[in-house]
């Protein structure tokens, strides 16, 4: 595995440094995408089928086209079926004609162990700190209020820090579902373990 250099992490570090003397744990847009609506959405129930993913809620069916990610319940982002599972990942996700989108939970210290998909994929990082490794370059850390792109077929992993417990919101086409391929299907389960931010920034 590759590991994070020094240029890519010291600005990072900068950037949270700076934000921490001011008293602001995340960006603005962060803030307000994380906080709870004041209003509720009333109106019939979506509809968990028909979707590409087991699970996930079905855009326009029941004529609903307004979702409350904090009322919905998650799925799992892979099953636990032998060759198949690879992460831990539970994310709330909705499914359009054509594209996807899921609010996802990673656990401190866990993630995705090495896998691809052949849908492009965007996470934005909403809270905590992402480590991703993306075939062919160094790993990177994702903080919160940043994106990342996973290329389609492109081979990578993504992981929380041990500080924290990531929230990310996902986007992806609907060529494949929410899951991924795994590159090692002979081991079963997430990655565990994943160093912490201060570990990886000393």
């Amino acid at each position: 595995m590759a590991t994070l250099t020094g240029a890519r992490v010291g600005s990072s570090a900068r950037r949270s440094t700076g934000a921490a003397r001011r008293g602001i744990k995340y960006p603005i847009a962060t803030k307000l995408l994380l906080s709870k609506p004041k209003v509720r959405v009333l109106g019939p129930k979506p509809v968990r089928s028909g979707t590409k993913t087991k699970g996930a809620y079905k855009a326009g069916e029941n004529n609903v086209h307004v979702f409350t990610f904090a009322e919905l319940e998650p799925t799992l982002a892979s099953t636990k079926k032998r060759g198949e599972y690879y992460t831990d990942t539970r994310a709330v996700v909705i499914e359009g004609a054509k594209i996807m989108v899921g609010m996802s939970h990673e656990k401190a210290g866990m993630g995705a162990r090495l896998h691809s998909h052949p849908n492009d994929q965007f996470n934005f990082v909403m809270k905590g700190t992402l480590r991703v490794q993306i075939e062919g370059q160094p790993d990177q850390l994702v903080p919160a209020g940043s994106v990342v792109y996973f290329p389609a077929g492109v081979v990578h992993a993504s992981c929380a820090t041990a500080d924290e417990d990531v929230v990310f919101y996902v986007c992806k086409d609907l060529a494949w579902s929410i899951s991924g391929i795994p590159i090692d299907k002979t081991t079963s389960g997430p990655q565990r373990n994943v160093p912490s931010y201060r570990k990886i920034r000393a």
